[in-house]
Formats: C-alpha cells, sequence, structure tokens
C-alpha cells in the first residue's frame, strides 16, 4: 500500500502457492477518506479471481482423476482385502484382492491406491504367509509403494506398507525414516 497525498495506491497479487505462477495482479486506488470503499473493491475483485482459479483447479482435478472402472475395481479389493482380515480364508482372500487390484493396474498403471493395495497383498504374504519363494518382495512391495508415493505423495496407505515391510524385514531403520517422512 503506497499513500500520497489524499490518496491510497494497493498493489494485490495472487501467487500459485505450489508453482510460484503469478494468477492474478489488480492496482486499487482511491481517495484516503473512502478506504473502506478501498477494501470492498479489493476483497470483490479478488474473490471473484479466487473463484475464477479454484473452478479452474477443480475442473483440471477431475479431468486427472483415476478411471472409474479402476476405482470399482481398487474398492472390491479392499473389501475383500478386509473380509480376509476377519479371520475369513485370509490366502484366498488375498490372492483374490490382489487380482482385482492387478485388474485396475491394467487400466490405470499410475493409480496411487491400487499401487499400494496391491503392495499391501505381498505385504500381507510376506508377513503371515505361506511365502513364494521365487517372489521377489522387495520389487512388489516397495517398488509399487514407491510408484503410488511419486503418483500421490498425500496418500498414507503407500507409506504405512512401504514403512511396514522394511520394519518385518529386518530393516526397522528404514521403516522408521519412511513412517516419520524422512526416508520415502
Amino acid at each position: 500500500m503506497q499513500r500520497d497525498q489524499g490518496r491510497a495506491r494497493v498493489n494485490a497479487q495472487l501467487i500459485d502457492a505450489d508453482t510460484g505462477a503469478h494468477l492474478w495482479a489488480e492496482r486499487f486506488e482511491e481517495d484516503v477518506g473512502d478506504l473502506f470503499k478501498l477494501q470492498d473493491q479489493i476483497v470483490a475483485k479478488l474473490a471473484n479471481a479466487l473463484r475464477y482459479e479454484l473452478e479452474s483447479a477443480e475442473a483440471d482435478k477431475g479431468a486427472a482423476s483415476p478411471n472409474p472402472d479402476a476405482i470399482d475395481l481398487v474398492m472390491r479389493g479392499q473389501t475383500v482385502l478386509r473380509s480376509a482380515s476377519l479371520g475369513i480364508a485370509q490366502t484366498e482372500s488375498t490372492h483374490a484382492a490382489r487380482a482385482l487390484f492387478e485388474r485396475a493396474l491394467q487400466i490405470d498403471p499410475n493409480n496411487s491406491l491400487a499401487l499400494a493395495a496391491n503392495a499391501a497383498t505381498y505385504w500381507r504374504e510376506y508377513a503371515q504367509g505361506p511365502r513364494d519363494p521365487s517372489q521377489d518382495y522387495d520389487s512388489k512391495i516397495i517398488g509399487q509403494a514407491d510408484k503410488a508415493i511419486a503418483a500421490d505423495r498425500s496418500d498414507i496407505s503407500a507409506y504405512e506398507v512401504k514403512s511396514g515391510y522394511l520394519a518385518i524385514s529386518g530393516r526397522p531403520a528404514a521403516g522408521l525414516q519412511v513412517a516419520d517422512g524422512s526416508g520415502d
């Protein structure tokens, strides 16, 4: 804000905090005696600019959303996994859930939920058995968890799977680093 004699000038900007991109700017000028009018002008213009930017961001988010068929398969697989955690034919349920997650990944290979959930089936197999001796659990669990984290850093399920697996596979310090966010 600048004042010159009986006038006030305000330069306002809207910057994207994530990218630093300049989204909107405007200059307002009014008599010092009309500061409330100046404030109302700024708020109205900023509200309009924000509404446009938020609508645009939501539209972009919707366009990048995962395939609905993949989402359905992930949800069905998660239901099967929950039934397995209740002790109902755990090995069979784990494999049935994995098949659903793998179908989801065929549709959408970067679906972070499907990647993390599929990794969880291998983690469960590793932790509870029976283990497949030909299976590369590091690749299946850590590899998919890392890919899920890269796709969506806000989804904690991939961190949980990776951290838990590292802890039970003899690497508790690495698991703790993943869990506290310093070693993803």
